[in-house]
């Protein structure tokens, strides 16, 4: 069984991601290199280090990112799949809790925190596939 992935073609503001992602720090390191190499004043030759630097930087820290507009549509299912990722922190914690002191009450922190995930597996079904404006929508026609 073939898993079911969406098939689109990349879009502009992917691919640009990209090759931001892997020309800045490339274009940073020929920038360092020939300044070192083949400058001559000190003072240049700092200056364009530093600027090299910093698009080293720029690109290892991903920090172009922020000026390219988002693509995501679905952010109601990533805001869930994160606070489903918390909840898997704070089983391990409660796990832990359990196996240091074995009460009635650690088990229920566990068996809790258990059920808040399905719940949350469930309300990610439910907004899978939806965009935000979808998700709206479908909250404001069930009340």
């Amino acid at each position: 069984m073939k898993p079911l992935m969406r098939t689109e073609t990349q879009s502009f503001w992917r691919i640009l991601r990209q090759v931001i992602d892997t020309g800045l720090p490339i274009v940073g390191v020929c920038i360092t290199l020939g300044a070192v190499l083949f400058l001559e004043a000190l003072h240049a030759r700092v200056a364009v280090v530093v600027l090299g630097l910093l698009m080293i930087e720029t690109g290892v820290w991903k920090l172009a990112h922020q000026l390219l507009p988002s693509e995501r549509q679905f952010h109601t299912l990533r805001t869930e799949g994160e606070r489903f990722l918390l909840l898997i922190r704070h089983l391990n914690d409660a796990a832990l809790a359990l196996q240091d002191n074995d009460t009635p009450e650690t088990r229920q922190a566990v068996a809790d925190i258990r059920d808040m995930m399905h719940q949350s597996v469930e309300r990610m079904a439910e907004v899978a596939g939806k965009t935000d404006a979808e998700v709206t929508a479908s909250q404001t026609a069930s009340v």
